[in-house]
């Protein structure tokens, strides 16, 4: 799961905070949620999103719209400990009340079908996930039209739930799709490029297809040297993807240097 993600989780539980009553002690609760998602104080937050969820369910009812986002909002805790079981049935109930209360043009709902896409794949469920994963698409593409940042977001984690069912070209298509949009949308030197180049070359490695992949990592690692944050995270799985990929062809020297380098990333967040 990359750091995207779990940022919307994050702010998910925040936005949780303004469920409580009165505005100064919504601000301390949201600022108590921050605190507790950046330590791991998951049982803090787990007891912070199950009592507001059940005081909105005594006050709005268990079909209202708030109740579906403090659902959500339980779910991303159990995904933030990895704890898919937990989180798919709350993320069905959150999906059923929205498409009941607001419809298909609610533009949350591609959120929490993606989301439960998420959980489903991370449960081992990856025909579910890629049900999940299309209704998604399917939403987004109707509200955002099809050459959205949003809509290559889905389409690269749809590519991503059809290698793990071993439908590799598929998945080549729908990978070379969204690193499109992002290229177009974002720049070619954006995260989501760079992201989007390591995914694709990852699904050449698997396939042992190397000299294809090579050239999208070289891309993929000049991106996140031209990006605006040239150290995320996300580029230490590029420089070990890279490295994997020298030390399968034989260049152990290039292997090594490569390796250095995505530890030289690690060390700068550690220092953090």
């Amino acid at each position: 799961m990359d750091g995207t993600r779990e940022g919307w989780r994050v702010d998910m539980l925040s936005d949780m905070a303004y469920t409580m009553k009165g505005r100064i002690s919504a601000w301390r609760e949201k600022r108590t949620v921050i605190a507790a998602a950046r330590r791991g104080d998951y049982d803090l937050l787990q007891e912070r999103a199950e009592a507001a969820l059940n005081d909105c369910v005594w006050q709005c009812g268990p079909d209202h719209p708030e109740t579906g986002r403090l659902l959500a909002a339980l779910a991303a805790v159990y995904n933030m400990q990895e704890n898919a079981a937990e989180a798919v049935p709350l993320l069905r109930r959150a999906v059923a009340i929205f498409e009941r209360q607001c419809g298909s043009d609610c533009p949350e709902l591609p959120v929490y079908w993606d989301e439960l896409a998420d959980s489903l794949a991370a449960g081992g469920d990856h025909g579910e996930a890629e049900k999940a994963r299309r209704t998604a698409l399917r939403l987004r593409e109707s509200h955002l039209g099809d050459e959205h940042p949003e809509v290559a977001d889905t389409l690269d984690r749809l590519a991503l739930t059809l290698k793990a069912r071993g439908r590799h070209a598929e998945a080549r298509g729908l990978h070379r799709r969204a690193l499109l949009i992002w290229e177009a949308t974002c720049g070619v030197a954006s995260a989501e490029a760079a992201r989007c180049l390591t995914h694709l070359a990852s699904l050449y490695m698997e396939e042992q297809r190397f000299a294809e992949a090579e050239p999208l990592l070289e891309r993929a690692v000049d991106a996140w040297r031209r990006s605006p944050d040239p150290d995320h995270l996300y580029a230490i799985i590029t420089l070990a993807c890279y490295g994997d990929l020298y030390r399968r062809t034989g260049r152990m020297a290039e292997a090594k240097g490569m390796e250095l380098r995505a530890k030289a990333v690690m060390m700068k967040h550690v220092a953090k």
